[in-house]
């Protein structure tokens, strides 16, 4: 299994045909906070608007737990190979530290939909493809997903990297020299 902070080499898909299934993809584990049923109220909301031709991946099967019993997860190397045949992570969770996917998917040049919170701001930093949506609103999220699925990324941009103010260290080493012998 590949781990998952580890540098994969990517291997870009090309869409095979103009009438291709659009593939989304959600790596989650089955909690509140991930906010899945925005996706799920998305997906209702464009099966009544259009036909449009689309599969949404969910590392779930639906019986985990009260929420969602037994929790399925894909291996390492199953997600890098799901990350490499999707068309664009779904990432709608209310309440993360980082949101590891969304860095592991940059490496991907693919388009993201992002809940517009500030964790998520900062983790997409750098990214080329991305659209925040507000995680309560799941008609704003089926419009972004239409626009993928369309292949109109039009609402989509880079996210500016953030530029971290000193004192900035990177390392457990740089930080105890600056707590404990910088007296600055």
């Amino acid at each position: 299994a590949v781990p998952r902070s580890a540098n994969v080499q990517i291997k870009h898909k090309e869409k095979e045909e103009a009438t291709s299934i659009c593939k989304f993809f959600f790596p989650c584990y089955p909690r509140s906070f991930k906010n899945i049923e925005v996706i799920c109220k998305a997906c209702e909301i464009l099966e009544k608007k259009d036909n449009a031709k689309y599969n949404v991946l969910l590392t779930l099967k639906g019986n985990e737990n009260r929420y969602a019993k037994l929790l399925y997860l894909l291996s390492n190397e199953e997600v890098y190979e799901k990350y490499n045949k999707i068309d664009c992570l779904i990432f709608p969770s209310k309440l993360e530290t980082w949101g590891l996917p969304i860095s592991e998917f940059m490496a991907f040049d693919k388009p993201m939909l992002i809940a517009d919170l500030p964790y998520a701001h900062e983790t997409a930093a750098g990214a080329k493809y991305v659209a925040f949506f507000n995680p309560d609103t799941p008609k704003m999220l089926a419009d972004r997903m239409s626009e993928v699925i369309n292949g109109d990324l039009f609402n989509f941009s880079s996210v500016p990297l953030v530029n971290i103010e000193l004192p900035h260290v990177t390392s457990w080493k740089m930080l105890f020299d600056k707590l404990l012998v910088d007296n600055d």
